[in-house]
């Protein structure tokens, strides 16, 4: 989370105390989708079913209730160490992994980052046609 996101929030939070401060699913996918460029993922989450399918899995959480986030956090980390058909990844992985725990699962992102039961899950209307 930068600076200027926290900052924000806290402002927010004081200025307008009954706001919910909302994410985008737009442009969280579009900062994981980053990630999997920058750890060598993309090329084969295009062409590889087994980690298209977990990768999926791992946006996915965000749709979940927020107290569910973790433990399907959980399960998904021993996947992708058990599942030989990611085994070429495992590195790659473990960095997108980490990046995923550590950027968008911390608890007070929560209530930001889950689309849960929220009827707008966008703020970018001109980019999600």
């Amino acid at each position: 989370m930068t600076n200027q996101l926290i900052i924000s929030m806290i402002f927010f939070s004081f200025q307008l105390p009954t706001t919910t401060h909302q994410g985008c699913i737009f442009h969280l996918y579009q900062a994981m989708s980053k990630k999997m460029k920058k750890f060598n993922l993309w090329i084969y989450y295009k062409s590889d079913d087994d980690l298209h399918l977990f990768l999926k899995k791992v946006m996915a959480i965000v749709l979940l209730v927020p107290s569910l986030m973790d433990s399907a956090f959980e399960l998904l980390q021993n996947e992708y160490l058990k599942n030989k058909k990611l085994k070429r990844f495992k590195e790659s992985l473990a960095k997108f992994m980490m990046y995923v725990n550590k950027q968008w699962l911390k608890s007070e992102m929560r209530t930001m980052i889950t689309f849960y039961e929220v009827e707008f899950k966008t703020n970018n209307w001109s980019e999600c046609k």
